[in-house]
């Protein structure tokens, strides 16, 4: 809802480019764009993907996809889903500024390992979601499905202490979730909601 966004000085820069209304978050460590489309909210650190995602969805072309990674993850990538992911990690780099220590220990191991993520959120009799990590090496894909393993461990503990029932119900959907690895891949699935 772009009423929702809050704009000014030290939140977010609204911009025209091309036609398109944009939203700029300067961060120093990386830059962020935001924008609407329909009702999609496209967001990238490569102000041109941007454009490009809204041409797309205006119906105009677009320059070709610079990055083979990307391109191959965008062909597997079930873009018809209620909500899809694709993400080069290992060229969006980990992000420097430590903020929230906890946030940090529990996804730091993901861009420590993964090359590329992908997935997608399914609503058939109740909502799914379906994560594909590509590690660089299996080692590293044997050190994520550990990590994920025991963070949904900690999580189920954790959803014990949780007082509100809403809250809860969303903690234990991802306590409930299942890793496998096979190789360099290590999938990810919750069921979020029945």
């Amino acid at each position: 809802d772009r009423s929702r966004f809050q704009t000014g000085p030290g939140q977010l820069q609204e911009q025209t480019e091309e036609g398109f209304h944009l939203y700029h978050h300067p961060d120093p460590d990386r830059d962020l764009t935001l924008a609407l489309a329909g009702d999609t909210l496209a967001t990238c650190v490569a102000r041109p993907r941007v454009l490009a995602a809204l041409r797309h969805a205006k119906g105009q072309a677009s320059p070709p996809l610079d990055n083979p990674r990307m391109r191959r993850l965008l062909a597997k990538v079930n873009r018809q889903g209620a909500l899809w992911l694709a993400a080069d990690v290992d060229t969006l780099g980990k992000p420097t500024q430590k903020k929230n220590f906890l946030l940090d220990a529990l996804i730091g191991p993901i861009f420590d390992h993964t090359v590329t993520a992908r997935g997608e959120a399914i609503a058939n009799h109740g909502l799914t979601a379906d994560l594909l990590f590509e590690c660089a090496t299996e080692q590293k894909g044997a050190e994520l499905a550990k990590h994920l393993t025991g963070t949904i461990t900690i999580i189920r503990a954790g959803t014990l202490l949780i007082q509100d029932p809403n809250v809860r119900a969303v903690v234990g959907a991802f306590g409930a979730s299942t890793v496998d690895q096979q190789g360099k891949m290590v999938r990810m699935q919750t069921r979020l909601m029945d």
